[in-house]
């Protein structure tokens, strides 16, 4: 790219209108920049994981609880946050576990 772009620029820009060197410095630079510099396509995710109703819900009852014992401080609020904390990390293992034997059968 070097080569291609090691040119006498005060010959090839002598013209008076600026319009023109600049259309003259950008088509060269864009030229260039094509013939050297790889295109890469963006690599589609293979399928994103979906989760049911009911484990959706267990998570956003989590966040109520985990918030209301921030606010609060209160043990009775910790102790209602670990009981959603545990079952939502137990449904989210298990919808996992389902994805992965489902998309192990395909």
């Amino acid at each position: 790219m070097r080569e291609e772009l090691n040119i006498d620029w005060d010959s090839c820009l002598q013209n008076e209108n600026m319009d023109e060197n600049y259309n003259t410095f950008i088509s060269k630079l864009l030229l260039a920049v094509d013939r050297h510099i790889p295109k890469i396509s963006q690599r589609k995710k293979k399928h994103k994981q979906s989760l049911d109703v009911k484990t959706v819900e267990a998570v956003k009852k989590k966040h109520r609880c985990w918030e209301r014992f921030m606010e609060t401080k209160d043990q009775n609020k910790h102790a209602e946050y670990v009981k959603a904390r545990n079952k939502a990390k137990n449904l989210v293992r298990k919808a996992k576990n389902n994805w992965n034997k489902i998309s192990l059968k395909m």
